[in-house]
């Protein structure tokens, strides 16, 4: 296994500690992500502002300026657009116990939506 030379003096010591974790650990640092290189790569050739301006229109919904960003960025706002059924949006709340109970909503994004609290 290669060793990134960033962490090759934490690698042995946490090799010394645990070698099946220290292993698993450096074993994430050569994850890909086909979907996040794609938009890295899309947005290279833009200045660090228009990154930040496409990033934030996508955050913010603003669909007239998300057109303007490459595809890749776009289809990835488009994807992540509704949580995954396991995401529980009160319990991400600031502020929330974690024993609140999670809401169904309608559309998850929107704060006008109608939300039940589902019975204990």
């Amino acid at each position: 296994m290669h060793i990134p030379s960033v962490y090759q003096a934490g690698y042995a010591e946490a090799r010394a500690l645990n070698p099946d974790l220290a292993a698993a650990y450096v074993g994430q640092t050569v994850v890909g992500d086909s979907e996040a290189d794609a938009v890295v790569e899309a947005l290279a050739p833009f200045s660090q502002r228009e990154v930040h301006r496409f990033i934030n229109a996508g955050m913010e919904r603003d669909a007239e300026l998300l057109a303007e960003a490459p595809p890749p960025l776009q289809a990835f706002f488009a994807r992540t657009e509704t949580p995954p059924a396991w995401f529980a949006r009160l319990r991400s709340t600031p502020g929330a116990a974690p024993s609140t109970p999670t809401r169904t909503c309608s559309s998850p994004r929107s704060s006008s939506s109608p939300c039940k609290t589902p019975p204990h």
